[in-house]
């Protein structure tokens, strides 16, 4: 039976980092913005089904749940462990991985700096970043997780991945959150 091990405030005051003792998601993450998206998936599903609750996500040994201010954490950490008695880990839908979906140069660099520097450190804060899409100079991303709404993450890390990749990838590059 998959355990909670402890819970972990986040940067963005309306989530929390769900840590357990077992591998959630095999490969890459799982990301749900709405019930809707979360149909196929029983522990996101339950979550939602809270009411309040803005989104869901999971990477490797974590749950991070993004919730209107207000919400009752108690419960929310209730029906993550309740619904972890169910839970199979499965294989995730890696966000964009280098050489797989777009095999732009561009693409394959920036998503090689953003795969060693920024993923594993938002992922340290309950979040994910997913590169949607590169416009002329401009990389297109969303944030997941802890970090989808967080106030922090729209300024400090934007500019701070942006920085990084014009250091490591091309000078000219701008980030813009979608």
């Amino acid at each position: 039976m998959i355990q909670i091990t402890h819970t972990e405030p986040t940067p963005n005051p309306n989530a929390f980092k769900f840590m357990t003792d077992t591998t959630l998601v095999k490969h890459g993450a799982l990301s749900f913005e709405s019930p809707g998206a979360a149909k196929d998936e029983r522990l996101a599903r339950e979550i939602f089904a809270l009411g309040g609750i803005n989104s869901v996500y999971l990477q490797e040994n974590f749950v991070s749940v993004n919730a209107q201010p207000g919400t009752d954490w108690d419960k929310v950490r209730a029906t993550v462990q309740e619904s972890l008695t169910f839970f199979t880990p499965v294989e995730g839908s890696a966000p964009q991985p280098a050489g797989e979906v777009n095999a732009d140069e561009l693409m394959v660099k920036v998503n090689e700096v953003v795969d060693r520097f920024v993923r594993p450190a938002l992922a340290s804060d309950g979040g994910g970043l997913e590169i949607m899409d590169i416009e002329g100079n401009a990389v297109l991303v969303r944030y997941q997780g802890a970090c989808g709404g967080c106030a922090s993450s729209t300024r400090g890390t934007l500019m701070a991945i942006e920085n990084l990749l014009r250091d490591q990838v091309d000078p000219n590059l701008t980030v813009v959150a979608v």
